[in-house]
């Protein structure tokens, strides 16, 4: 059932009383919900509900967050009134993780349940409405998540100035940076070497670059960067792009910088714990592709509408590659 929404060219245009109900209901874990979403209100922005279970655009708090039984659960991002936004909602049993324009949001540790570590969601599907803004797209799959930001390892070959070879199973060469198992890592060699450290990314062809993602080895301890440059090749000269210092833990980080259209990025460590360098993940990020206008999309079951009404509701296609979308 359509409540009180207006279609644009922009999208579906949602003011606090809209509303679509009758949706799939509760699903999950282990779906992704991409959103792509301006949001024109102050306030409390409530997304979607089942129930007592809610997704919020912005809690009271002004964060993103999700109710779920008895937690509250926040994510440290506090969404722009009328930027627009592409949001992941990534589920997974006993892990939830969100992602705002390509970049992991970090989850914040709630005081009242400090031994908190993992967090579950069942997406509150039931109906969506309690905000005001701009629903631009919306898309539910059951397919793995794949950050729309990633270069693919496949586009280019890495090397190192200090790796221990052959390591162990777990660790030493660095291409166990590059392998997207989180368990494995780099190492610079465990004797002789000493910091900085290089790890260079040679590109196939030149690719548009803006950022760059760390993820320390597992347990954390020896080699976790604290220090760190990034270089990009342009006009045949390595050009430093970013730089800064990390706090000494296991969270996962991300460097924003200028867009580089480039061949070559390079990761110095300048500084890691016990003076050797590591890495569980190295990952280069590319610039999201302009979005462009399109139909809105809301994972939905098929409706009866009463007449007259306009505009049409949206119908259920299922995509042969487990997306569930509304044309």
């Amino acid at each position: 059932m359509l409540r009180k929404y207006r279609k644009s060219e922009a999208g579906l245009n949602f003011e606090k009383d809209s509303s679509i109900e009758g949706l799939v209901g509760d699903v999950g874990p282990s779906h992704v919900l991409k959103l792509d979403v301006t949001v024109t209100g102050d306030g409390e922005q409530v997304f979607s509900t089942s129930g007592d279970n809610q997704l919020y655009l912005a809690d009271k708090d002004g964060y993103l967050a999700y109710k779920f039984e008895q937690f509250h659960i926040q994510f440290n991002k506090k969404l722009e009134k009328n930027e627009r936004y592409q949001i992941s909602v990534v589920t997974k049993p006993q892990k939830t993780e969100v992602y705002v324009d390509g970049e992991k949001v970090e989850r914040i540790a709630n005081p009242a349940h400090p031994r908190l570590a993992h967090n579950s969601l069942v997406l509150p599907l039931e109906t969506i409405g309690g905000f005001q803004g701009i629903l631009h797209s919306a898309e539910l799959s059951n397919e793995a998540f794949v950050n729309p930001r990633l270069i693919p390892t496949d586009h280019f070959t890495v090397s190192a100035t200090s790796q221990e070879i052959p390591g162990t199973e777990t660790e030493g060469p660095v291409e166990k940076a590059f392998d997207n198992d989180p368990n494995t890592f780099w190492h610079s060699k465990w004797t002789g070497h000493q910091a900085p450290y290089t790890v260079a990314m040679n590109l196939n062809a030149p690719e548009k670059v803006n950022g760059l993602t760390y993820l320390p080895r597992p347990g954390g301890g020896n080699g976790v960067v604290t220090s760190y440059e990034i270089y990009a090749q342009k006009d045949g000269q390595m050009v430093k792009v970013a730089s800064g210092t990390w706090e000494n833990n296991t969270k996962e980080k991300t460097v924003n910088f200028a867009t580089v259209e480039t061949n070559k990025v390079e990761f110095k460590v300048l500084s890691g714990v016990a003076g050797f360098g590591s890495a569980a993940e190295i990952q280069l990020l590319k610039p999201l592709a302009d979005s462009e206008t399109e139909e809105p999309v809301v994972p939905e079951k098929p409706v009866t509408p009463e007449k007259p009404v306009t505009p049409e509701p949206p119908r259920v296609e299922e995509v042969g590659d487990g997306t569930t979308e509304l044309c």
